[in-house]
């Protein structure tokens, strides 16, 4: 079911890049990206970008961003529901959400452990609240750039790779002949992502100045990252440059707009009530609605 729910987003959005090819050439962009996470499991994720906006989504949900403004919109085609607001707000709700969950855990902890563990909730609280970065210097990171070219969707790319003490981070493929976010703010742009991605050895790289040296004037066509289960990875499999009507960077008209509160369950998974009935709770036999997958960073 999930491969077939794949396929046909995948299928629209090649119908509606094929649309594009016939419209006159503005700065527009369409962007696909396929994920295979090496356990069997594969995603898409279509970025649109016209100017400062910039609209993600995959079969889920759907993050629209003005850059210029700096206001972000959430949108949930599975409850017909939208947000839009200014980032500090929602980082603000998540991170009381978050303190909310975190003083319930400590009062479970023995007073030992719950002291240790208060102190570093605090701290990566504070960075959280903060939407600043802190690198990470307690280990040792290399780049290396090989010398072989290779062809990823008829564009040339060259490889480089990022390790940490040793250990292989992530293998991206670069292409200097074409750029999407050449005149998109991309640290603007990281730091709204900041709130949806879970701090990690990959997002700490990805912050390095290093990663941001190579990567602020090429794009990154593909990306490797190894895990204990196999290779993930995400490859951009259309690239289209065309207008993007600005109709699409808007809620759908039949949309309805959601309280912060009510976008928070949905995003953090408290938002697990079938469908048709929103008070039933669901049962080990009964089938449980997904929590809506939030789009990821793009490249």
């Amino acid at each position: 079911m999930k491969q077939h729910n794949l396929l046909i987003f995948s299928l629209l959005m090649v119908v509606i890049a094929t649309f594009f090819i016939s419209a006159k050439a503005t700065a527009g962009w369409l962007i696909i990206e396929q994920q295979d996470d090496g356990l069997g499991n594969f995603g898409s994720q279509a970025v649109f970008i016209q100017g400062q906006l910039l609209r993600i989504e995959n079969e889920k949900s759907v993050f629209i961003v003005n850059l210029e403004s700096e206001q972000i919109t959430l949108i949930f085609p599975g409850q017909q529901l939208f947000w839009t607001g200014h980032p500090d707000s929602l980082r603000k709700a998540i991170s009381d959400k978050l303190e909310q969950q975190i003083d319930v855990m400590l009062a479970q902890m023995p007073p030992g452990m719950r002291e240790e563990n208060d102190s570093n909730y605090s701290a990566q609280l504070a960075r959280f609240r903060s939407g600043e970065f802190v690198p990470d210097t307690s280990f040792q990171f290399e780049v290396i750039k090989l010398p072989e070219t290779d062809s990823v969707l008829h564009y040339p790319t060259n490889r480089v790779e990022f390790y940490a003490d040793s250990v292989l981070l992530e293998r991206i493929w670069i292409t200097q002949a074409v750029n999407p976010y050449a005149e998109i703010d991309k640290q603007k742009l990281a730091r709204l992502f900041s709130l949806f991605n879970p701090p990690s050895r990959v997002s700490a790289h990805r912050s390095n100045k290093e990663y941001q040296s190579i990567t602020s004037s090429r794009f990154v066509l593909k990306s490797l990252i190894p895990t204990p289960y196999g290779s993930s990875i995400t490859e951009v499999t259309t690239l289209v440059n065309r207008n993007i009507p600005l109709s699409l960077f808007e809620p759908t008209e039949d949309y309805r707009p959601a309280m912060l509160e009510r976008i928070l369950e949905i995003t953090m998974g408290e938002d697990r009530k079938e469908s048709g009935n929103p008070f039933k709770k669901p049962t080990d036999n009964s089938r449980k609605s997904p929590v809506p997958e939030l789009p990821q960073r793009p490249q």
